[in-house]
């Protein structure tokens, strides 16, 4: 390494203290990457043996026994040595003693490294693994409100825009676009989620025809606009499976939106629900364009796509079935895929454990009759509030409006609401502290509600924890609010 010095490039251990190594017969095992055995005579003999006794300022040596620490390319990285034989000279054997030491010595060296390089890669990696879970959870709650802006106006142009068959039909395409939009969303956040363990199920025993259905009644204008025809076939009697009612549905949406996103017009989407002796079966078969039978595994994996331009062109992102195995192998459940091949179809069949039917419950108390109530609604966008505001005040209700977080505690304690619906993301003051105060002032007097694009379980605790008494993720369609205040 031309000029540099060997007390640069190398160090040794005396004792517990590191210090740079100066002996000239260094460079004998460091230069030559070998080992080295010299007994007392050749030591005497050696050119280097008066810079030895002044550097050392003792006795001549009595002999010294070298081997080269190497990397994991055989590259010298330092040596071990012995030096002064109690008796006689270094033999053979010890030379192979110390190399086999060097080469163990190596190896600890080396895992050393690894571990060092892994730990500074992990760390690097779960640091960049949050700043993306950081940005996709920033990014849907910045498209949240104005997609919720989009369908609030769709609400408003139904009850009371012009209802010229045309007019109709551009509002249901508006609506049916950007509510897959917002699963689009979704969709990307829950992957982000169920990586780091943080989708917790909230099972129960479910009728699985029931989540079919809906789901199936969701998608049905969607998958009809294609030129598609679906079908469902399910037994007379209740098909029990325990999960988690939200993710079943988001598992059968996937499956059947997939299915028709590769099926073209004029073709049929079929959806079944059979029981197999211990397990329920869910299956979504399409006559489309089908499978090659090399990518019946690869198609689950994240980002994977059959065809680029039939995905693009109905904005696909290649997430929808590896979400679908995940959250199935959540369930304690598995999914395959069947396809004869290129033009054939494909049949997607989810598998799961059959339950036990559930104790009878009560019958449900019917929900009292409406009325107006009086609402707060802080909202800092003021499209979405502007909208909301409206639809509600058409349906009878007295609204209060606030932009910030002080403006709203100043409303809620001025006049103090029925139903309080508060933004979590707020200027001043945020969501939290808002509700906190409200309950603070008027206790169990006010029903409050957070509404917001961060819709992960911890969000939906801390809401809890703030005294909110439901939590609802934007974008918000007016249904959505009516229903809440149906229930009160």
């Amino acid at each position: 390494q031309g000029s540099v010095s060997f007390s640069e490039k190398y160090a040794a251990w005396h004792g517990d203290e590191v210090r740079p190594v100066s002996s000239p017969l260094d460079a004998l095992v460091c230069d030559t990457n070998r080992p080295v055995r010299l007994t007392a005579a050749e030591l005497e003999a050696h050119p280097a043996r008066a810079r030895l006794d002044d550097r050392t300022s003792r006795p001549p040596l009595r002999g010294w026994l070298a081997a080269p620490l190497r990397d994991r390319d055989g590259n010298n990285v330092g040596l071990i040595q012995l030096s002064d034989k109690y008796d006689g000279d270094f033999t053979e054997q010890d030379e192979a003693v110390l190399r086999q030491l060097a080469e163990m010595a190596s190896v600890a060296i080396h895992n050393a490294w690894l571990y060092e390089e892994g730990q500074t890669a992990r760390a690097a990696a779960e640091a960049a693994n949050a700043a993306k879970d950081e940005f996709l959870t920033m990014l849907a709650h910045e498209l949240r409100n104005p997609l919720g802006v989009i369908l609030n106006g769709v609400s408003v142009l139904d009850r009371h825009g012009s209802r010229a068959p045309e007019s109709i039909r551009v509002r249901d395409l508006i609506r049916h676009h950007t509510r897959h939009l917002a699963r689009l969303l979704d969709d990307l956040l829950d992957l982000a989620r169920i990586s780091q363990g943080k989708i917790p199920l909230r099972s129960e025993v479910l009728d699985l025809r029931a989540v079919v259905d809906i789901t199936v009644q969701a998608y049905r204008d969607g998958v009809e606009a294609r030129g598609q025809k679906v079908s469902v076939s399910m037994p007379d009697v209740a098909v029990y499976v325990y999960g988690d009612r939200t993710r079943l549905q988001q598992i059968t949406g996937n499956l059947l939106d997939n299915a028709s996103r590769y099926t073209p017009a004029g073709g049929s989407v079929w959806v079944s629900v059979e029981e197999i002796n211990d397990e329920v079966l869910l299956s979504v078969r399409d006559n489309g364009i089908g499978i090659p039978p090399d990518k019946l595994e690869s198609i689950f994996e994240l980002f994977t796509q059959l065809d680029v331009s039939v995905a693009c062109s109905e904005g696909g992102l290649g997430i929808g079935l590896a979400l679908v195995r995940r959250l199935t192998e959540m369930h304690g459940g598995r999914v395959h895929a069947h396809s004869d091949g290129r033009g054939s179809g494909s049949e997607f069949v989810v598998r799961l454990r059959r339950a036990r039917p559930p104790v009878a419950a009560h019958a449900p108390t019917p929900p009292r009759a409406r009325r107006a109530y009086d609402i707060l609604l802080v909202e800092d966008n003021s499209a979405a509030r502007e909208t909301l505001r409206f639809v509600l005040e058409l349906e009878g209700h007295r609204v209060q409006i606030a932009a910030d977080g002080l403006g709203g505690v100043d409303a809620g304690v001025r006049r103090r609401p029925d139903v309080a619906f508060v933004d979590i993301g707020l200027p001043g003051l945020d969501g939290y502290e808002v509700g906190r105060r409200l309950r603070a002032v008027h206790g169990d007097g006010v029903r409050l509600f957070a509404i917001t694009g961060y819709g992960r379980p911890e969000d939906i605790r801390r809401a809890r924890h703030a005294g909110f008494d439901g939590h609802l993720t934007k974008p918000v369609e007016v249904d959505e609010v009516l229903r809440v205040l149906g229930s009160l």
